[in-house]
């Protein structure tokens, strides 16, 4: 499988898991020209999560070393900070009293890890 399949999969994997902890996904693959993508938008009660979507595939029992917040370096983080604000400017909806949150999901081969980032 290609990386960009893996990446797909990764994100549908995601948006299941998402799903089932009672969020409503409201945008995947968020595009803002300038900044990039954000890979899922999601709400639940009053709090819109932006999600970055890692997916790593393991092959031959190798251990992938780091955290979700490794994945995300400083100018990825940069750049989703400010597709966020395009998002938050230009929706449409007023999410001035929700709480924002960017979380990383990392998908690996058998088991998938959120953290807050």
């Amino acid at each position: 499988m290609n990386k960009k399949k893996l990446g797909r999969l990764g994100e549908v994997f995601a948006k299941h898991y998402l799903i089932l902890q009672g969020y409503q996904v409201i945008y995947m693959n968020y595009l803002v020209n300038r900044y990039g993508e954000i890979d899922i938008i999601a709400i639940k009660n009053d709090k819109v999560e932006f999600v970055e979507v890692k997916t790593r595939s393991v092959s031959f029992g190798d251990k992938v070393y780091g955290t979700s917040k490794d994945a995300v370096d400083s100018r990825k983080l940069k750049r989703l900070s400010k597709a966020i604000t395009y998002f938050l400017a230009h929706d449409g909806r007023n999410y001035r009293y929700y709480t924002k949150k960017l979380s990383v999901v990392t998908v690996d081969v058998g088991y998938v890890e959120v953290e807050d980032i």
